[in-house]
């Protein structure tokens, strides 16, 4: 399904979108901690991780290992499709290369199996990312959700999280855990392709996220 916008998509389409996702269907029912890696962009060829994603792939993997040598149940995900138009485009690869990374890249955070590692493909925003994983889980029981992400991203990301999990009725704690600050440069996104501009969309979206929240209650109730 085709959002009308990137950053202002059709609410009810990205909740009915996000209800039809099963991307979580083989995700276990009961879960000490879930990790989530939130995908931030691609390279402008759209064929590769930029550098912010890398990050965070590499960051929600260290979690990962910690949480499992804490001897917890858990599980990573790679969220996120890269560009709102994924959906009608059928190329929702941003997740899917997230866990070819991290596969292919050992020396990170050890060995992971495949299986462990789950791929959320359909995301293209913070709030609909929220969604699309709140939507995944909300019938689990799951612990404690971990939330790698790009550093700039990091507070933006944790309170839409929070927000989103809320008007869901999802309880469990979030902890944010941000990755190591990325080269930024070549990505599709220009808003991501320096510090001071990415900083300064976080910025203007944490203004815009309780008119975003307000308008996914609103939806929701419908």
């Amino acid at each position: 399904m085709c959002m009308s916008s990137g950053t202002k998509p059709n609410w009810h389409d990205a909740i009915e979108s996000a209800q039809k996702l099963t991307w979580a269907a083989s995700l276990p029912d009961s879960l000490d901690s879930l990790v989530l890696s939130l995908g931030c962009t691609l390279t402008r060829d759209e064929h590769q991780l930029a550098t912010s994603s890398i990050v965070s792939i590499e960051q929600g993997a260290r979690t990962y290992r910690e949480r499992l040598d804490a001897g917890e149940k858990t599980a990573l995900v790679a969220v996120g499709a890269g560009y709102f138009d994924g959906a009608s485009r059928g190329e929702l690869i941003e997740g899917t290369l997230m866990k070819k990374y991290i596969l292919a890249h050992p020396e990170v955070a050890g060995e992971i199996l495949s299986q462990d590692i789950y791929v959320e493909p359909h995301s293209y925003n913070t709030p609909v990312n929220a969604l699309d994983i709140g939507f995944g889980v909300h019938n689990k029981n799951i612990g404690t959700f971990y939330l790698a992400s790009d550093p700039l991203h990091a507070k933006r990301a944790y309170k839409t999280f929070r927000g989103v999990f809320d008007i869901l009725g999802i309880t469990a704690p979030i902890v944010s855990v941000p990755a190591p600050n990325p080269v930024y440069g070549n990505s599709n996104k220009w808003f991501l392709r320096s510090g001071i501009t990415w900083w300064a969309w976080n910025q203007v979206g944490l203004l815009l996220l309780p008119q975003q929240l307000k308008a996914i209650k609103a939806a929701f109730a419908r």
